[in-house]
Order: structure tokens, then sequence, then C-alpha cells
């Protein structure tokens, strides 16, 4: 079976690899659990656009949650069904 996924994905995909550090082991293991379960590519693009906004999990922060992280922003809750990807541009525009 064939597993195919967008450019955007695959962006995202590697910008998470980059920023994590990850291993091939654990991209290999993230491939399958993204065959396996498809709500893991949303999340993967949720956060990939996230971070392309400003959010990050450091200690001065006390490693914020990213669904705490956008409602402070003024963003709705990202693991909501219908919420915008698109949302994250606006705080992108705003800081500026």
């Amino acid at each position: 079976m064939t597993f195919k996924v967008s450019k955007s994905f695959m962006r995202d995909f590697a910008q998470l690899c980059n920023k994590f550090d990850w291993t091939l082991e654990e991209i290999e293991e993230f491939k399958v659990l993204i065959r396996e379960h498809d709500e893991l590519k949303r999340y993967i693009e949720i956060l990939a656009a996230a971070i392309r906004a400003g959010y990050d999990q450091t200690e001065e922060n006390i490693h914020v949650r990213l669904k705490e992280w956008c409602l402070a922003q003024g963003l709705d809750d990202p693991f909501h069904p219908y919420f915008e990807i698109e949302s994250f541009n606006k705080l992108k525009e705003i800081r500026k």
C-alpha cells in the first residue's frame, strides 16, 4: 500500500524532524504512526504552523502546551475539528 502526503506536509514533517533532532529510527516510527493514525497528520501540520507563528516550549514558559498557548494568543482550540490552521498566519502578521 502506498502512502501519499502533500508537499506542504512533507515540509512540515521535515521542519519538525529538524527542530526536534529526530533520529532516522524515530522518523521511521513516525511514518508508521502517520499511516496508521490519520489524525497525527493534522497534528503535525498544526504543530509546524504553530512553531512558525512563534510557539515554543521552553523552561521559561514552563513548557506551555499547544492548546494553552493558542488560547493565550486569542486563537481557538487547535484540537477542535474545525480549527483553521490559517489562524496562525494572523499571528505572524500581527508580529511583523
